[in-house]
């Protein structure tokens, strides 16, 4: 199975986000991950893919788009948004 994990808020290395959840999942599934301003990369068995985002709860709400983009580019079997900001709306 080829899974998403998005994040537009948390660094790419978060213990909860990538340690725990993409890396074990990462064992037995495809597994992709995108957060903000990482270089695109493979870690641990994870796909990082970085999106450049800019700080600030306002502009990163207007920014979603970039990374809903780049979750649709992934094309993932499922997604899993870390922080509910409206991001699965967009979907």
């Amino acid at each position: 199975m080829k899974i998403c994990h998005i994040t537009s808020v948390h660094p790419w290395n978060d213990v909860r986000i990538f340690h725990k959840e993409c890396k074990t999942l990462a064992q037995t599934h495809e597994t992709h991950l995108i957060a903000p301003n990482v270089e695109d990369a493979e870690i641990g068995g994870v796909c990082l893919h970085g999106v450049a985002l800019s700080s600030g709860r306002l502009v990163r709400q207007r920014q979603l788009g970039r990374v809903m983009q780049k979750a649709l580019e992934v094309d993932a079997e499922t997604w899993h948004a870390a922080e509910a900001q409206g991001q699965t709306r967009d979907f």
